[in-house]
């Protein structure tokens, strides 16, 4: 028996299922079946509140990075590490976030 002979009976029958919803009933849905325009107006506000926010957190945490970095290193190196930690997962992250935003606005 071939062994992944299990694994295409299970794709097989789970594929075969069909799910019994409605996808009105998900209220999250709803409003962009409705009115799409609406729906992607919300969500660029959104986005555009989010993107604000790590933006405003960054250059926050970069101005005290820049100028308390020493002091912040004589009272505790693992504090420090996690300030600069945190910067740089948000910097990180608000690159895809960028493109995405992007890419919503040239749906519109």
């Amino acid at each position: 028996m071939d062994p992944f002979q299990i694994f295409r009976n299970a794709y097989h029958y789970f594929d075969s299922q069909v799910p019994n919803f409605n996808l009105e009933s998900i209220i999250g849905v709803r409003p962009f079946l409705r009115s799409p325009q609406r729906g992607m107006k919300y969500t660029m506000g959104e986005m555009r509140l989010g993107l604000a926010t790590i933006v405003s957190l960054n250059c926050f945490l970069f101005n005290c990075l820049r100028r308390h970095t020493v002091v912040y290193l004589k009272k505790s190196f693992f504090s420090t590490f996690l300030l600069y930690w945190l910067f740089l997962i948000n910097l990180l992250g608000l690159v895809p976030k960028i493109i995405t935003y992007v890419n919503f606005n040239q749906l519109k």
